[in-house]
């Protein structure tokens, strides 16, 4: 399908890194062959809805940030006596 779309005959690959467009993408190809996207396209709406959850904790201040700081850690040297 995506070779199609490129005007290329031969198989196509495209490696798509931003969750949203990936999703689009592949609903896309549900759309014209849900036999084999399907399961695709649900494991990246799972993912979307983990993402807008980590989202979601995240702006509401849950995070390990607001954890007090701990102060350096001290080490204890040993220092050449002469």
């Amino acid at each position: 399908a995506l070779g199609a779309a490129l005007g290329r005959s031969a198989c196509a690959l495209a490696a798509v890194t931003d969750l949203g467009l990936a999703r689009a993408v592949v609903d896309r190809l549900a759309g014209e062959n849900p036999a084999e996207y399907a399961g695709a396209a649900e494991r990246l709406r799972v993912k979307a809805e983990r993402a807008a959850q980590r989202r979601e904790k995240k702006n509401a201040g849950e995070t390990r940030r607001d954890r007090p700081v701990r102060g350096p850690v001290q080490y204890n040297r040993k220092r050449n006596k002469k």
